[in-house]
């Protein structure tokens, strides 16, 4: 075992997917190409898209895991999200840290 691995801090973490932490209400920017397309495949049941300027506003109620995040970092060109705080604060996180070592 890795020198200060903790099974349980993985697992808290995302890892083998344990690490869900129950339904958010995600609200997000989209672009307008990728609201066209959530429009054909849905996130969830009551996903709402509603036309704003250069896109759409998301609202849905999703998982909150590691696979959402996931997906918002792999659409980061296509995505803003504006709720709920902790969440923008988390991708915002990772979005500059990833970006400094472009630098």
């Amino acid at each position: 075992m890795p020198k200060g691995f903790s099974l349980q801090g993985f697992i808290d973490q995302g890892g083998f997917g344990f690490g869900e932490k129950g339904p958010i209400k995600l609200k997000a920017w989209v672009s307008k190409m990728l609201g066209e397309r959530m429009a054909e495949t849905r996130l969830a049941a009551d996903q709402k898209l509603q036309p704003v300027a250069d896109g759409f506003e998301l609202t849905a109620t999703l998982i909150d895991s590691w696979r959402l995040r996931w997906w918002i970092l792999s659409k980061t060109g296509d995505i803003v999200v504006l709720g709920p705080k902790t969440l923008r604060t988390e991708i915002a996180k990772q979005l500059s840290e990833g970006a400094a070592r472009y630098a």
